[in-house]
């Protein structure tokens, strides 16, 4: 088989097909928790009373993520698949920093910036 040619389905490609499930159901998991979570941590922790700024975590993890979504095909074919699934996970780092160590109703903000940053990226 040339180099350049690659097999189709999921059979032959059953082992990046199981990464990709594995990846979409932590994602999946985690905008799920996050969704239930942290609107009552905006209203019980942080006393937000405005529904506009208590969910302006879900508005920045949308709007980052339907851009993204715009720009990572393209993306990936100028630079390769790789650097890209690399830059996707690497956004998720600082989500994680951020959640754990920066108690703030902006932190949790920028943290779903980063997560809707990282979700196109490695479906790619």
């Amino acid at each position: 088989m040339n180099p350049q040619q690659h097999e189709l389905g999921i059979k032959p490609n059953l082992q990046q097909f199981l990464w990709l499930v594995f990846m979409t159901v932590l994602v999946g998991m985690t905008v799920g928790l996050e969704r239930t979570v942290v609107p009552l941590l905006g209203k019980n922790v942080y006393h937000l009373s405005s529904l506009t700024l208590l969910f302006a975590f879900i508005i920045a993890f949308g709007a980052t993520k339907a851009v993204l979504n715009l720009v990572a095909g393209q993306v990936s074919d100028k630079f390769g698949r790789r650097p890209i699934l690399i830059v996707g996970w690497l956004l998720a780092v600082p989500m994680l920093l951020l959640l754990l160590f920066v108690h703030s109703w902006t932190a949790v903000v920028v943290a779903n910036f980063f997560l809707g940053a990282n979700k196109p990226l490695p479906g790619r």
